[in-house]
Formats: C-alpha cells, structure tokens, sequence
C-alpha cells in the first residue's frame, strides 16, 4: 500500500491530485491511503511524530498558510523541501502547483514537477511522473 501525502490547502487541487494518483495506482494494483495536511503546522506535527519520514509519496504545492486560518504563504513549500533535506528523509516530492517558478529549494527528493492547471489534464501529468521516477 503506498502512503501519499498531499500539502494543500486548496481542496478542489487536492482532490484532483489525489482522484489522478489514486487511477494511476490502481490500475497498477497497489492501494492507496491518502492523508492532507493545509497548512504548514499540520507538517509540522507529522515531523515531529516521525510520520513525515513514513511516506512513500508527498505531493507539495508550493503555496499554503503557516496556520490555520492565515493568509497564504507564497514560497511556503521551499520550506517543507528544506525540512526534509534538513532530516535527510528519503521521501519522493512532486510538486503540484500553478506557479512551479516559486520552486527555489533543490532537492534529490524532487522527482517531478506537475504544474496545475485543470483536473482533466493532471492525470496524464502525474502518470508520467510516476511512470519515469517512482515505479
């Protein structure tokens, strides 16, 4: 079962990440269990349980709020690439995002960049990243 991590605060984004990787998975036959985090608190708190590093995927938009109820960060998602190059967690980043020239942090984590424009175009996107890096 692959463990997908989706940061977004946006749910219509999220929710197309997660429909697109779930078809892609499961035509492969592997299941999947998806968890969301919105803001980068909630990352936070999965670094601090250790949960962060057990991810087998993490889907990243580059732009969310520090907290609940805040105002978008612009950039935010550097922030999460650093945490987990900081940590040296094994970890493969897509980054999912409308503005992927916000995207300043390197990383070998990085495995593909999806760049959101529409639900009907993000599977075929994700799929030949997945096809290329992850599988």
């Amino acid at each position: 079962m692959k463990k997908i991590l989706i940061i977004d605060d946006d749910s219509y984004k999220a929710d197309s990440a997660e429909r697109a990787l779930r078809n892609i998975f499961n035509s492969k036959g592997e299941e999947t269990n998806f968890e969301r985090a919105e803001h980068m608190r909630d990352v936070m708190l999965l670094d601090k349980s250790g949960e962060l590093q057990s991810f087998n995927l993490i889907i990243l938009d580059m732009n969310f709020p520090m907290y609940h109820r805040e105002r978008v960060q612009l950039g935010l998602g550097n922030s999460v690439i650093h945490r987990i190059n900081h940590r040296k967690y094994d970890v493969p980043i897509i980054v999912f995002t409308s503005e992927p020239d916000l995207l300043r942090e390197d990383s070998e984590n990085i495995i593909g960049t999806v760049k959101f424009e529409s639900s009907v175009w993000d599977e075929p996107k994700f799929e030949e990243v997945i096809n290329n890096h992850f599988i």
